[in-house]
């Protein structure tokens, strides 16, 4: 990990990960027939002013912790940090990326931390999440 670890910078971008949301994913993420509220089902969704169901944010912030995941393994899991703000909706049919820049890091003793920006982006650009993400790891 240390070799990783050196070569992880400031302005360093981890690797992107998009996933095409579909309302299948969205009723399996929900437990669907037996949960249906507006992220699952299309009446309920429509009642409440909505044109279709919209993707839970937890759902689609997952890809954000898969992204960071992917980089520090074990150590995202343990003691981790993640904040954001949602801004628009995702429905079905959209295709979101989770992006990610390591923005600070710190040596102190034995451990190196690490502040991240993410933010999960549209198929238009639009970012329909923003936040940080912080962690530590042993060195």
């Amino acid at each position: 990990m240390k070799v990783l670890l050196d070569k992880i910078t400031e302005g360093y971008e981890l690797l992107p990960i998009t996933k095409k949301i579909t309302l299948d994913k969205m009723r399996a993420y929900e437990g669907w027939p037996e949960v249906k509220n507006i992220h699952s089902d299309d009446e309920i969704a429509q009642k409440a002013g909505l044109p279709q169901p919209v993707c839970r944010g937890t759902m689609f912030l997952s890809y954000v912790s898969e992204m960071i995941c992917n980089v520090f393994g074990e150590y995202w899991l343990k003691g981790s940090k993640l904040s954001v703000n949602l801004l628009v909706p995702v429905f079905p049919g959209d295709t979101v990326t989770a992006k990610g820049k390591i923005t600070q890091k710190t040596r102190k003793g034995s451990e190196v931390s690490f502040n991240i920006e993410v933010w999960v982006e549209n198929q238009r650009g639009e970012k329909a999440a923003v936040g940080t993400a912080s962690l530590k790891v042993p060195q």
